[in-house]
């Protein structure tokens, strides 16, 4: 793309109106029906972070802590984006790449706990709210 593309870009950008929607209605029902049906163990970023390897992985997502080890040698987009995020917050990358409802229910299968309200990001009065831009 040349100088003069991307400028007619930049402006039809500017004078579109940008609708920003939740970006999962599936993960905000699934985070529900998580929270409503079990007691959660409360596993700290601490713990997490103590596995972090392809034999022994622990992610989080929107707060919740799920134990992936069986999962990276079966995950589609292969098992080098998990031991990527292994021992830390991968809710960003989970998003970012676009999960089917398929996916996000697969998730429940996994769940292990959450995180502390003091050590949450997303699922606490004033934390973060990811939506995406249209």
């Amino acid at each position: 793309m040349d100088l003069l593309s991307l400028g007619f870009v930049a402006l039809e950008l500017r004078d579109s109106p940008l609708v920003a929607e939740p970006l999962t209605k599936d993960l905000e029902e699934s985070k529900k029906h998580l929270s409503n049906e079990k007691c959660l163990n409360i596993i700290t970023l601490d713990e997490i972070a103590r596995h972090d390897c392809d034999d022994d992985c622990w992610l989080a997502i929107y707060d919740f802590v799920y134990n992936c080890t069986n999962f990276i040698k079966k995950h589609p987009g292969g098992h080098e984006v998990l031991v990527e995020y292994a021992g830390r917050d991968a809710t960003l990358a989970f998003i970012g790449s676009g999960h089917t409802k398929v996916a996000i229910n697969l998730l429940e299968n996994y769940l292990i706990g959450e995180l502390p309200l003091n050590e949450r990001l997303y699922r606490k009065p004033g934390g973060i709210q990811i939506v995406t831009v249209y």
